[in-house]
């Protein structure tokens, strides 16, 4: 007897601080393997397959992997995708994301975190009213720099292990977007609480070392949460010691923004098999795409009009 367990969705991770995003999926994928071996029949959002092959059951786990890293110091939503839900990593990298942080100011380590060396400090302290004077400059489309110790490739390698050789990389400016920062709390005479909204590839160590700077400071990370990753918020997440099949929100309730196209049923056979599909209305965005009322996938036409399927899902 062969048993497939089917369970597709995103969790919403807790993610606590010490913890590297890869130990977070070691210890989901070890939970979830140990309830789907315990388990004997459908749980919420799960599905079970039986197939008769030999005398002896072989279970079949669902890949579990995250949807984009969170540092080690770092706490707060961690996006963890079980089964299909894998392949939308793509997709999630692009999500808007919401973060509260703690600058301390005075002092600048080599990881622009606690973490790390101290390399440089100062006497320059700026005051609350002078951290709010010039946070305006950096909302919006701005240009920053990535941290030396950033996975950024540097001639194929990481620029953090470049920076572990005592080396220190050239690294190009990258372009996002900081749609809104606001100072919650000025901690003690050297440290601001700060939230920040920006889109996925913000480095916030950066925008605090550059906040310092435009002051004529210095200033490091000492603390990062993240509470809000596209539509998923740290209100809703679950802590690691906590995590069921329940808190698997199923893949359909789990997909980006984008829109439905419905397909036409008689489509169905040739997009299993992967034939050329041609539409009469061509779709030049992704759109999250159905046939036969059954999520099929997300994708669009190309230039000649051709179906083509970015994320297969059924």
């Amino acid at each position: 007897m062969r048993e497939t367990f089917r369970c597709d969705g995103i969790i919403n991770l807790n993610k606590p601080v010490g913890c590297t995003s890869a130990d977070c999926v070691a210890i989901v994928k070890k939970k979830l393997w140990q309830i789907f071996s315990n388990t004997q029949e459908s749980l919420p959002n799960t599905e079970i397959a039986t197939q008769s092959s030999s005398s002896t059951k072989k279970l079949i786990y669902p890949k579990v992997g995250h949807m984009g890293t969170l540092d080690p110091m770092g706490s707060g939503v961690l996006l963890i995708g079980v089964g299909k839900a894998t392949r939308l990593f793509d997709w999630y990298l692009k999500h808007d994301k919401e973060y509260i942080a703690d600058f301390v100011f005075g002092v600048e380590h080599d990881t622009l975190d606690c973490t790390g060396r101290i390399e440089r400090t100062t006497t320059n302290i700026p005051t609350v009213s002078q951290v709010q004077s010039v946070i305006s400059q950096f909302v919006g489309n701005i240009s920053q720099i990535p941290p030396q110790y950033s996975a950024k490739k540097i001639g194929g390698e990481r620029a953090y292990d470049l920076a572990r050789q005592g080396k220190r990389a050239t690294l190009q400016p990258c372009n996002v977007i900081v749609h809104d920062i606001k100072i919650l709390q000025q901690l003690d005479d050297k440290t601001f609480k700060l939230k920040i909204n920006c889109s996925s590839g913000t480095y916030i160590r950066s925008l605090g070392r550059d906040i310092a700077l435009a002051l004529g400071s210095l200033a490091s990370m000492s603390y990062i949460n993240r509470v809000r990753c596209g539509q998923f918020v740290l209100q809703d997440s679950v802590l690691l010691d906590d995590i069921k099949l329940s808190n698997i929100v199923p893949l359909e309730q789990s997909l980006p923004k984008l829109p439905r196209y419905d397909l036409c049923d008689s489509l169905m056979d040739s997009l299993l098999v992967g034939k050329k599909i041609y539409l009469d209305n061509p779709i030049d965005v992704p759109h999250i795409l159905y046939c036969k009322g059954l999520l099929f996938g997300i994708g669009c036409t190309l230039i000649d009009g051709r179906l083509s399927i970015n994320t297969r899902l059924l």
